[in-house]
């Protein structure tokens, strides 16, 4: 890394998608690519730019050889930092480059494509959550398209130790808007999504899913 380059700051310019100059830092020094941060979990350049829809820097970093499937210590890949944001470009970036769409993340062992579902949901019902709920929509079809082209993938899955597998996510969860419109309309993306993980073959792995979620999360706590 160059002497004007420090971590914090090529940090900074990864979150802002700063293509020109991460450009030329990997031009500098090609090991920029995969720069990690022991002091955040060990995570890497690419687990920032794709927890930021830095799509211009990510096709920087994967071209200049960026590990895909680099886990930091809390087992999250970087497709868990896209699922989570929810972005569909991000995600399909990452799963042309070889990402594992099977990889389990830390103590939930939940997989991207449940991490999409898991962030999922409306708290005060504004444009932009509205907004991001479509682009988690578009995310599911992405990742659904994946798994129809990948045999050794199963859309079934289950996560240890929630027992759950995507389907389970999509039922159960209750709305925390108080407008019966907005949790009508919340309702129905839930319906929709539900239906297309079923029509892909999704089955319930657990029907007291969620119930039993917060068994799991009770005991986390207890041990902590």
């Amino acid at each position: 890394m160059g002497a004007n380059m420090t971590k914090d700051k090529l940090r900074k310019l990864v979150e802002n998608d700063d293509a020109k100059h991460i450009a030329k830092a990997l031009e500098a020094d090609p090991a920029v690519a995969t720069t990690t941060y022991p002091e955040l979990y060990d995570a890497s350049v690419l687990h920032f730019a794709a927890r930021n829809n830095a799509v211009k820097v990510m096709k920087l970093l994967i071209d200049a050889g960026a590990n895909v499937n680099a886990l930091d210590e809390r087992g999250l890949s970087p497709l868990h930092e896209a699922a989570r944001n929810g972005q569909p470009g991000p995600i399909k970036m990452l799963l042309e480059a070889g990402a594992d769409a099977s990889a389990c993340r830390g103590e939930d062992g939940t997989t991207p494509l449940m991490d999409v579902l898991k962030y999922a949901g409306m708290l005060e019902g504004t444009k932009e959550e509205w907004d991001l709920l479509d682009a988690r929509a578009e995310s599911i079809d992405v990742f659904l398209a994946h798994y129809a082209e990948h045999d050794e993938l199963d859309i079934n899955q289950v996560a240890k130790p929630s027992t759950s597998a995507a389907l389970d996510w999509t039922m159960g969860k209750t709305s925390a808007l108080d407008d019966p419109a907005g949790q009508a309309r919340e309702a129905e993306w839930l319906a929709s999504i539900h239906a297309k993980i079923a029509a892909a073959g999704g089955v319930l792995a657990d029907p007291e899913f969620f119930e039993n979620l917060a068994a799991v999360r009770a005991l986390q706590e207890d041990a902590a």
